[in-house]
């Protein structure tokens, strides 16, 4: 074929395409430049099943660019990704560096700064290690309550992760579980925080149940001046001192609570006899408190005349 008929033959329409390509070109030299930040997601994809990435990355990257104000607007709406392929990875780092030729922005877009530019990742083997659950407490307890013990079921659970990082892990701890002003037992089922971790666990191992005993505390209070009685009455007894001092021990909101009408010293009647003796005062308390010390200890009763004493 002659070269005239190549140049001649569909003449029409290379006329138009040559236009549509002036017009193009024109609209793109032409149009109002911007400068604008975009920022790209970082996906990785393809990790082999026995790597696991042990160091953080950033999740996206911000490039500036230059170009045709609608481009660049396309461009923005867009939000195109950066993909790291790491289908033939292998244990240790990688340093993947971007530039203008590896991120998803078009040739006539130019690229003004990219942060970062490199981007790190530490590839480690994984393992599974069992650690105990530590649970996270806050808060205190009621006043005058302290918290007597703490139950976490199950109290260990197998986490996965990167080798040098599970070697230096000790336990895994719990969210964070509120006891402020609790009073009486609280059990809850919480979450295992793995945040700023680069593990992982079982679905069904994910919560544990933590049981937080509360308790009041114990502690001891002195009563003086407390009346000692003759249940029943004798007449014509001498008894001395006719009142004590106790210290009594229990729960403290037990122990405020107490004063002199409701602790008792009692002498029964039937265990004394004519003339002088000492005895033991027995002192009543409410259930729950425990008497420690009675001061003093015994008290001096004189009786004349036996007659006199009541029998039960």
């Amino acid at each position: 074929m002659k070269i005239r008929e190549i140049i001649t033959r569909n003449w029409g329409l290379k006329i138009l395409s040559l236009a549509f390509a002036i017009m193009l070109w024109f609209f793109v030299v032409g149009e109002e430049k911007a400068e604008v930040g975009i920022t790209l997601p970082l996906v990785i994809v393809n990790v082999p099943p026995n790597l696991v990435i042990a160091n953080d990355y950033p999740p996206f990257i911000k490039v500036r660019v230059y170009g045709p104000r609608s481009m660049v607007r396309a461009l923005a709406s867009q939000r195109p990704s950066k993909v790291i392929d790491l289908k033939d990875a292998t244990p240790g780092v990688k340093i993947i560096k971007l530039s203008a030729n590896n991120l998803p922005i078009p040739s006539s877009i130019r690229i003004i700064r990219i942060q970062p530019n490199i981007i790190k990742l530490v590839l480690s083997p994984i393992i599974t290690k069992i650690l105990p659950v530590k649970p996270v407490i806050v808060g205190h307890p009621a006043k005058g309550y302290k918290i007597e013990s703490i139950k976490v079921i199950p109290n260990k659970v197998a986490v996965s992760g990167p080798k040098n990082e599970l070697k230096k892990l000790k336990y895994i701890k719990t969210m964070s579980i509120n006891i402020n002003n609790a009073y009486t037992t609280i059990t809850n089922r919480v979450e295992l925080n793995l945040d700023k971790l680069h593990c992982d666990i079982s679905e069904n191992e994910r919560e544990v149940t933590v049981i937080i005993k509360i308790s009041p505390k114990i502690t001891t209070l002195k009563l003086s001046h407390v009346p000692v009685m003759v249940i029943p009455p004798i007449s014509s007894i001498n008894f001395w001192p006719d009142i004590i001092s106790v210290i009594l021990e229990g729960p403290i909101n037990r122990l405020n609570s107490l004063n002199i009408n409701t602790v008792k010293a009692i002498i029964p009647a039937n265990t004394i006899h004519a003339g002088e003796q000492y005895v033991v005062p027995l002192v009543k308390v409410p259930k729950g408190i425990i008497v420690k010390k009675i001061t003093p200890d015994k008290i001096k009763i004189n009786i004349k005349n036996k007659l006199l004493i009541r029998k039960k």
